[in-house]
């Protein structure tokens, strides 16, 4: 059965799937790598083999960029290898250059005096 998955959004999930019943229906339940979220593919339905609602997580949780560049890979095992590299790792200059635009983004990790902290909160 896992050699029918092939497309490059399973490359968001974790490789073992779990097999279960639910409520009488069997399913697979994907792990997302990033936040373990549980997504049901219920087999006896009509579009058991539909990967739907494994994209709707993922654009959720990895955003629709990560998403559609995953898409473009060619096979299930370069889409492995790209999201690795969009996994979170904790540092917050990553956190900000995957935001939307190409700007050089800098903060201060000092901690601002009453009067700066006054006019940030008043001007927004």
């Amino acid at each position: 059965l896992r050699k029918n998955w092939t497309a490059p959004i399973y490359g968001l999930y974790r490789a073992d799937v779990k097999a279960a019943i639910i409520d009488g229906d069997r399913c697979h339940i994907f792990t997302c790598s990033r936040c373990n979220h549980s997504v049901n593919r219920f087999l006896e339905t009509k579009d058991c083999g539909s990967t739907s609602n494994l994209r709707l997580h993922a654009k959720g949780c990895w955003g629709k960029d990560v998403v559609s560049r995953l898409e473009k890979t060619k096979n299930l095992h370069e889409s492995r290898k790209a999201a690795k590299g969009f996994l979170k790792t904790g540092k917050l200059t990553e956190y900000f250059c995957s935001q939307k635009g190409d700007h050089i983004v800098t903060y201060q990790q000092q901690t601002l005096t009453r009067m700066e902290m006054r006019y940030v909160s008043e001007s927004a």
